[in-house]
């Protein structure tokens, strides 16, 4: 008979595998991504300024670079799997954490999903 291997029980840890381009690729395609198609031409039609259109630009840049500072500040600070469903535990408590979770799941990704679906669907015919 042969033996076998006794097993651990090891713990899995997750791979920070992430380098620096891949990060950059993934942040290009978070802010930039679909946003980039549909506002445009909604914001040349409500305004004749192309300087107000690029300051509307520039201020939701500024506004996104902050949000994304303060998020990667809290991924230093809590360096656990779990996004901002650890830092509201952490700050609040596990329900809201829960809550907030559920909200993002249901409502955040599939508004934004859909919106997607219907903007593209009216653009493409």
């Amino acid at each position: 008979m042969s033996e076998s291997t006794p097993s651990t029980n090891k713990v899995p840890v997750l791979s920070k595998a992430l380098g620096k381009w891949s990060a950059i690729a993934m942040m290009i395609g978070a802010v930039i991504g679909s946003g980039i198609f549909a506002k445009p031409a909604a914001n040349a039609a409500a305004s004749s300024s192309v300087t107000l259109i690029m300051l509307g630009w520039v201020a939701g840049g500024i506004i996104t670079l902050v949000t994304a500072i303060c998020m990667a500040e809290l991924c230093l600070m809590m360096p656990k799997a779990g996004g901002t469903y650890v830092y509201i535990r952490q700050a609040y408590g596990r329900l809201p954490a829960f809550l907030s979770g559920w909200n993002e799941s249901i409502f955040f990704q599939s508004t934004a999903n859909s919106a997607l679906a219907v903007f593209f669907t009216m653009t493409l015919g």
